[in-house]
């Protein structure tokens, strides 16, 4: 599927907003392992939340707070955060979710450091899968080539990244609007104080 030239730019800034964040490139050799892998993803998907939430609050002193929140929480963490700010659909919350459960089943049992995608969706029953890939698909583009389940998590990792940069630059499209009106007033101020009244 060849790109057009905004979308192409479009997922240049994204990489590059990956290697400046992450110290990793998107094209870099991502990982050697499935685990490494599934750990990855979710630390590009919760430092995402994490600026795009900073971002919308500006408010240096909330970045601590929320990085401390939980990442999957859908009443009080940051994807309920970044649901009610808009940054983020109901579709991609559900995917944070279940990349939240993955990332939780990898690294809270010494026993699952040989974790395959391959082993665990061939162990999870048919409802689970399904429930599963439902998840993941939901969070993808719909014309995602994504074939297996690793493909079709780095799609729908990337697809939630882009959502919750476009947020990040709105904010900052927001505050930049703030500032030129507050220049302005402050010129007109001027202006009007150093004009002699009659």
């Amino acid at each position: 599927m060849e790109l057009i030239p905004e979308e192409q730019q479009f997922l240049e800034e994204i990489q590059s907003w990956v290697t400046n964040n992450l110290g990793t490139g998107i094209s870099d050799k991502f990982s050697d392992t499935d685990w490494t892998l599934i750990v990855k993803l979710h630390a590009m998907v919760e430092t995402a939340l994490n600026t795009a939430i900073a971002a919308h609050f500006k408010e240096p002193a909330l970045e601590r707070i929320i990085a401390k929140l939980d990442t999957s929480n859908m009443a009080t963490g940051k994807v309920a955060f970044a649901k009610a700010l808009d940054a983020i659909s109901k579709p991609s919350a559900t995917f944070i979710q279940k990349l939240s459960e993955l990332r939780n089943h990898c690294v809270h049992d010494i026993r699952n450091f040989g974790f395959t995608l391959d082993a665990y969706e061939s162990g999870l029953e048919k409802d689970k899968r399904k429930e599963l890939f439902k998840a993941i698909e939901g969070a993808m583009e719909p014309q995602s080539p994504a074939v297996t389940l690793k493909d079709k998590l780095f799609v729908a990792t990337i697809t939630v990244i882009a959502s919750l940069r476009v947020h990040q630059m709105k904010c900052h499209i927001r505050d930049m609007e703030i500032e030129l009106i507050q220049s302005k007033a402050k010129r007109l101020d001027a202006q009007s104080q150093s004009t002699p009244t009659g």
